[in-house]
């Protein structure tokens, strides 16, 4: 009885060092990596944050150059287009089509100043990204009083998730429905209109600026549901669009043909750059911190 007594008590005081050394190993974290890797993740922030303001202030200043956007299959010259993108909109575009069936003058149209082509994905991922900058701020003013790993781990954590959706929201762009593309909303950017039977639409795709034309076709008419089920399924295939069935007016019509041209956005692709590795500091701290979350 008195052997099992004695093993508890260096079992106790075993458990009892290793605790101790762990909150000498933590002590030595906060005062040693945890400060430099804060410090790391706050100049990549500010790095980062730079590169929104740059282009989305007001004042932003600077040349601002129009960009060529080439297509995905090498041979295809049937459309061509040349942008200028300020900031979170497109100011100017200047597009010549060349399509199947249309005879040998392209058809042209455009954008102009006073109806700019907002992308939304831009000012979604700054607008997420001013959260996460709150969240980092927070985090410097009390980065010398958390006392625990959980604290720790919950401030990272949610910067991570701002920093996430910012990189997502231009990553995996939500695609519109062909009805919502084919609106006289959409429409209006354009001078001159496009023909009834095409339309077209930009998005971001990461650090990429995509123009996507469709050509569509009256179909034949069968249930409104049918029609809306079909242009969801399709949104997030290679194609998203092609076959879709879409309502407008009296007549059903169908996506039968999607080209796409596209151009690399030099400064988004630094934003996207800076996000990842801003949130892989943050995950390394947490992972860091984490091996002490049961003891301490």
């Amino acid at each position: 009885m008195m052997a099992s007594t004695s093993d508890n008590s260096e079992e106790s005081a075993k458990i009892k060092a290793e605790i101790e050394s762990l909150r000498k190993e933590f002590s030595w974290l906060l005062e040693t990596e945890y400060l430099q890797k804060v410090e790391a993740i706050r100049q990549s922030m500010e790095s980062c944050g730079k590169r929104y303001s740059s282009v989305l202030s007001s004042n932003a200043g600077g040349e601002i150059r129009p960009i060529l956007l080439k297509p995905t299959q090498q041979m295809d010259d049937s459309v061509f287009c040349k942008a200028t993108v300020e900031g979170d909109k497109i100011s100017k575009a200047d597009i010549q089509l060349k399509l199947p069936g249309r005879g040998n003058k392209p058809i042209r149209t455009g954008i102009r100043e006073h109806a700019a082509w907002k992308l939304r994905q831009i000012q979604d991922s700054s607008n997420y990204f001013l959260l996460a900058e709150e969240m980092c701020e927070s985090i410097m003013q009390k980065k010398e009083s958390f006392k625990s790993p959980k604290e720790i781990e919950k401030a990272f954590s949610d910067l991570s998730v701002g920093l996430r959706l910012a990189e997502e929201v231009l990553v995996l762009p939500q695609l519109p429905l062909v009805e919502e593309i084919y609106s006289a909303e959409q429409k209006s950017h354009l001078k001159p209109e496009l023909p009834e039977d095409i339309v077209l639409h930009f998005h971001i795709g990461a650090d990429t600026l995509v123009l996507t034309i469709l050509t569509v076709s009256q179909a034949q008419k069968t249930s409104s549901s049918g029609h809306q089920k079909k242009s969801s399924e399709n949104r997030t295939a290679s194609a998203p669009w092609v076959g879709a069935t879409f309502e407008h007016g009296p007549n059903v019509y169908e996506v039968i043909n999607q080209i796409q041209v596209s151009s690399q956005v030099r400064w988004l692709q630094e934003v996207l750059l800076l996000l990842r590795e801003t949130q892989e500091m943050a995950q390394d701290l947490i992972d860091k911190v984490k091996v002490f979350s049961g003891f301490i």
